[in-house]
This record gives C-alpha cells, sequence and structure tokens, in this order.
C-alpha cells in the first residue's frame, strides 16, 4: 500500500489515538505454531500420504507498553529524516517553473525548427518529413494548446525537470559518507507521499487565500476548487503510483488558460499563475512542517513516553482532552467548501 487515508480516522482521530490505545491493552502472549521441516522422520518416506504434517508450538510475549516505545523510536527517526526532506522538497520546488519555461522554449524552437523544414521540402500540409521519419503535424501541437486533450497531455514528456528522486538519492549518500544514521526502509516511499500531502495541503492553502481575496480571485478559486476536486482521487486518496503530486502539477501546468464566465462577469483564468501560487505556498508548507517536526514532534513523544512509565508502574496513562476533528472547524475555517484535509 503507498498512499495516505489508510487510517481509520474516526476510530483514531489524533495521532497518537492508535499508540494511546495500545497501551491500554494487557500484556498478552501469542502462540506460534511452525511445521516442521519435511514430513519423513525415522527412516519413513516424505511421500507417505498417511504420515501427518509436524508442528512445533512456541510462545511470543507481548508487551503493548514496549511496542509504542519502539514505534515512538520510528517515528522519531523518520521526523529527523523529514527535517532534511523537507528542505530538499523547498530545493526542489525553486527550480520547477525554471525548467518548465526552458522547456516550453526549447518546444517552441524544435517546432520552428521543424516548420523550417517543411517549408523548404515542401512536403504534404498534413505530414512533416524530420530525419527520415513521418511525423504528423497534430502531433507537434505546443502543450499549451486547446487541442490537446486531458489523455495526449498526460502522454507528453515532462513539462519539468523531476530532480526529486536525484536530490534525495545525493542526500542519502551524504548523509551515509558522514557515517550518519542508516535511512529507514522506506524513506523514498515516505518522501513520496510527503510530497503529495505538502502538494494537497498547499492546494487548500491557496484555496483559502483566494477564498479570502473574495471578488478579486472568486472566479480562480471556483476554477482551481473544481480541477482539484475532479482530480481528488485520482491523484491524492488512496494508493497510487509514486509521484502523483508531480503528475498533478504537470496538468496543471499543460492545462491552457481558459476564459470563464461567472455572474454575468469575464475573467481569464491563468494555470501557469495558479501553479506558481502552488509552488510557493508549498514551499511554505514545507518550512512549516519542518519547524514541527524539529520541535513539537520531541515534545509530543515527551508526553507520551510519561504514559508508558506511568503503564510500567501499574497506573493507568492520565485521560487526554479529545481533539477538534475536521468536521467540526469547517463550521469556522470554509474548509467544508473544498473537502476535508486531515
Amino acid at each position: 500500500y503507498h498512499g495516505t487515508g489508510g487510517l481509520d480516522l474516526t476510530r483514531f482521530a489524533d495521532w497518537d489515538s492508535l499508540l494511546l490505545d495500545l497501551l491500554q491493552r494487557p500484556n498478552d502472549v501469542v502462540i506460534v505454531a511452525a511445521r516442521r521441516r519435511g514430513r519423513g522422520h525415522g527412516g519413513w518416506s516424505s511421500n507417505n500420504p498417511h504420515l501427518e504434517d509436524r508442528f512445533v508450538e512456541f510462545e511470543i510475549d507481548i508487551e503493548p507498553a514496549s511496542l509504542v516505545t519502539r514505534l515512538l523510536s520510528v517515528r522519531q527517526q523518520i521526523a529527523n529524516e523529514w527535517i532534511d526532506d523537507l528542505n530538499t522538497l523547498v530545493a526542489v520546488n525553486e527550480l520547477i517553473l525554471g525548467s518548465y519555461h526552458e522547456l516550453q522554449n526549447q518546444s517552441r524552437n524544435d517546432e520552428q525548427q521543424e516548420d523550417s523544414l517543411d517549408t523548404a521540402k515542401n512536403n504534404d500540409n498534413d505530414d512533416v518529413n524530420v530525419a527520415g521519419e513521418r511525423v504528423n503535424i497534430e502531433d507537434l501541437t505546443t502543450p499549451y494548446s486547446d487541442t490537446l486533450s486531458r489523455q495526449q497531455q498526460q502522454q507528453q514528456p515532462f513539462a519539468y525537470e523531476r530532480k526529486a528522486t536525484v536530490f534525495l538519492n545525493n542526500k542519502i549518500e551524504e548523509e551515509w559518507e558522514r557515517g550518519g544514521m542508516p535511512s529507514s526502509s522506506l524513506r523514498k516511499g515516505s518522501f513520496d507521499l510527503l510530497s503529495l500531502l505538502a502538494t494537497q495541503e498547499a492546494i487548500h492553502t491557496v484555496l483559502r487565500q483566494y477564498m479570502e481575496q473574495r471578488e478579486e480571485r472568486h472566479v480562480s478559486f471556483k476554477w482551481l476548487r473544481d480541477f482539484y476536486t475532479n482530480r481528488l482521487e485520482e491523484y491524492f486518496d488512496g494508493h497510487g503510483k509514486f509521484g502523483r503530486c508531480d503528475d498533478f502539477l504537470q496538468e496543471l501546468l499543460l492545462t491552457p488558460p481558459t476564459v470563464v464566465t461567472d455572474d454575468n462577469t469575464m475573467e481569464l483564468v491563468d494555470p501557469l499563475r495558479i501553479a506558481e501560487d502552488l509552488i510557493q505556498a508549498r514551499s511554505i508548507v514545507a518550512l512549516e512542517w519542518k519547524d514541527i517536526m524539529k520541535h513539537l514532534v520531541p515534545s509530543d513523544h515527551m508526553e507520551l513516553q510519561k504514559d508508558i512509565l506511568a503503564v510500567r508502574m501499574g497506573q493507568s496513562p492520565p485521560e487526554r482532552s479529545q481533539p477538534t476533528t475536521a468536521s467540526e472547524s469547517s463550521s469556522t475555517g470554509g474548509v467544508d467548501i473544498f473537502g476535508e484535509f486531515e
């Protein structure tokens, strides 16, 4: 499973709800039965159908408090990695628009050269012969065109260079050369989901900003809200492939400007301008999350360690106040207008 939304937030409303629930469980013993290797023994044939499989049983002691301690250790390691990985995300963010404009200029230059070859060689109006190959004119349409369907856009080369994996690999190699702590086994997958969540939070941030600007960005707000909600299941919800945040940004960048009519007013919606706002917001989100990883996560773990100590001393952990759920906060924050985000 590679995705978000796998935790039951109705049952476990806060990050530590599952761990607190686990602390309430008594110690237990799990009996595991393992089949002995081979059916033949004592000189009997292993192919004898009348011989029954032999099993050996052994007990495993389960101490919930110990499991919670190990989970906190892993969580702290991931938080430490994310402090560096969020810096990587900010660095990648700063390269996206420059790479996009560079590739667009290169694409236009290539098309101009192909048009010159078309004129010089007097080929058919429908086809261009480039390097001995027959190329359809429709395949040379610029990404910024209404003639490209969504499926055709997704089949186009990347709208910008995706360097996140390269940056992350370099960072992991640098840490290894310095003799630092080995990376967690799923660091690359965690970084991909971290980027996806940061992108989703950036979308919500921009939507809130547009909503606060009211008439000035009202049309842009409705356009982005619809664009996002129509692709929510494909890019953000549940299990999915790697690189979905880049796929979403690419589709946004390759969407042509649109004239939208709303309440007898016409406004030009420029997806490139919206993409710029999203990329800027994602950098801000990444820096805020970096501060949380650095300061708040250790503080949260310290509180939970107190609960673990109380349980090991035969006491019950103190009651925690119930956190505010997304549905409760939406009445004041306007989150329900464009979907909940946990």
